[in-house]
């Protein structure tokens, strides 16, 4: 979830590769609620200082959670009408290596354009280009991260900025998976021992903090674009074994 290289793209390439099938949605949901609170903790301070804000009525917090509703707003709609599509999509290699390609590429874009950033929070026309971005991660292989993250530094966002208003915007994006993923486990039986989703759980929030440390250091000294050659090469290859 936190690293531009599609977490979801590489589960369906590993499923396809080693032909194993998901233990079920409460695992998915176990892990999305890791990757939650790897982000809650990184941007505790961030998250504490705007809930603050927005109660006292200050303005610049309101901006700030006005931004994060706009780029909220367009996959969480796209995601409730076309969300029988995008399912259908991941039961497809062949799309999710296309997907890992586009990813591969939008990364190396700064790369070449070197795009012209200002300090300062995300605008609201800023949220907008980044919400309508991330309505293309919610196919397979087009990572969330990479792609909003990206969109924003293309449309005038310093590096960290962009990351932390993406990591900010996913709270309630993962929030909402989590608790769809929850709807849909009750009732059924487990699959998966309370021991192995604890683990699962701990590692999805402890790499995904440590995650979250290396991105923001990548972006802070312009190498986000490494990831773009290893997401072109999974994807070629991907392409080459996969129907």
């Amino acid at each position: 979830e936190i690293l531009p290289i599609s977490s979801s793209g590489h589960l369906v390439l590993g499923k396809t590769l080693l032909q194993v099938e998901s233990p079920g949605v409460l695992l998915e949901a176990v892990l999305h609620g890791g990757s939650l609170l790897a982000i809650l903790v990184y941007y505790r301070a961030r998250l504490a200082a705007l809930m603050n804000g927005v109660w006292r009525g200050a303005g610049g917090a309101r901006r700030d959670a006005a931004a994060i509703l706009v780029g909220c707003l367009p996959a969480a709609v796209c995601g409730l009408l076309f969300g029988s599509a995008v399912e259908s999509a991941f039961a497809s290699p062949r799309v999710t290596a296309a997907g890992l390609i586009a990813t591969g590429l939008l990364l190396l874009v700064p790369r070449i354009v070197k795009p012209a950033s200002r300090p300062g929070r995300v605008t609201v026309g800023q949220a907008a280009a980044v919400g309508l971005a991330q309505v293309a991660a919610l196919l397979p292989g087009v990572s969330r991260s990479g792609t909003t993250i990206t969109v924003g530094r293309l449309a005038g966002a310093e590096g960290r900025e962009a990351a932390s208003f993406s990591f900010l915007m996913a709270i309630p994006l993962l929030a909402g998976a989590l608790g769809l993923s929850l709807v849909k486990a009750a009732g059924q039986a487990p699959s998966i021992s309370p021991a192995a989703l604890g683990l699962g759980f701990a590692v999805a929030a402890g790499v995904g903090y440590v995650a979250m440390a290396l991105l923001n250091r990548l972006l802070a000294s312009n190498r986000l674009w490494w990831f773009g050659p290893y997401c072109l090469a999974v994807g070629s290859a991907a392409l080459l074994v996969v129907r």
